[in-house]
């Protein structure tokens, strides 16, 4: 299974792929946990402490260091994941299917460094 991780700053009321990332966790400072509280579960939430936040590249840092692999980052602000062609229409993949390809992604890097 992917880790699929959020990184997120004083957006509580702003989440929204939490619906369609199903599995995913939201990564925040601890100073920021009960206002994720009215808007999460507790297992949806990777809390961290605020030392380890303050700009995009701390947070980062942090997730890299203590986050298993495989590990994918999302950007709080993304709705889904499309598919799209040159000159068609953009399509929302299923939540399924999306985190199939985050799976199968994987598994083709894994197979690569394997070889």
């Amino acid at each position: 299974m992917v880790n699929i991780v959020i990184p997120t700053y004083k957006r509580p009321h702003k989440l929204v792929g939490a619906e369609y990332f199903h599995t995913a966790r939201f990564v925040l400072p601890e100073s920021q946990r009960d206002a994720y509280l009215r808007v999460l579960p507790i297992g949806r939430m990777v809390v961290i402490p605020d030392e380890a936040d303050g700009t995009i590249t701390r947070k980062r840092n942090w997730i890299l260091q203590n986050i298993g692999r495989p590990l994918a980052m999302i950007d709080d602000d993304v709705r889904g994941i499309m598919h799209s062609e040159a000159g068609r229409q953009n399509i929302m993949l299923k939540p399924d299917v999306a985190l199939s390809a985050f799976a199968d992604g994987h598994g083709v890097t894994w197979k690569l460094q394997a070889s």
